[in-house]
């Protein structure tokens, strides 16, 4: 009887010291609202034969990037830092647009332009 008590005892002792021993997840996120918006933007064309041009952008403070083509459209691709985009295009002269997010939710762009000559 005595060794049910001590159980008994020792395993409440054990519960209420668990219990307020966890602490509160520290939610406070509004150091995100202070990050720096993006710098540096800047990008990389490699154009082939075929007029398929992989593009690379790159930037610093960038959580991902929208990358308009400058085609005709105003559609635009995600990409994520690191990872590159290809896209068909036709001979001429293109304006492609680079937009970088930050992870506050602010924004940098970059228009540079591109131009690409297919062999006849």
């Amino acid at each position: 009887m005595i060794m049910k008590t001590i159980k008994y005892f020792l395993g409440l002792t054990l519960l209420l010291t668990a219990a307020m021993s966890c602490k509160k997840d520290y939610t406070d996120t509004s150091f995100v609202e202070q990050a720096a918006a993006p710098a540096k933007l800047g990008v990389l064309f490699n154009v082939a034969k075929d007029g398929n041009v992989t593009i690379v952008p790159s930037g610093e403070g960038v959580s991902n990037f929208d990358v308009y083509f400058g085609d005709g459209g105003q559609t635009f691709v995600k990409v994520e830092p690191g990872k590159t985009v290809s896209h068909k295009y036709a001979g001429g002269k293109y304006t492609v647009k680079i937009v970088g997010h930050g992870i506050g939710g602010k924004t940098a762009q970059l228009t540079q332009e591109l131009t690409v000559s297919l062999p006849l």
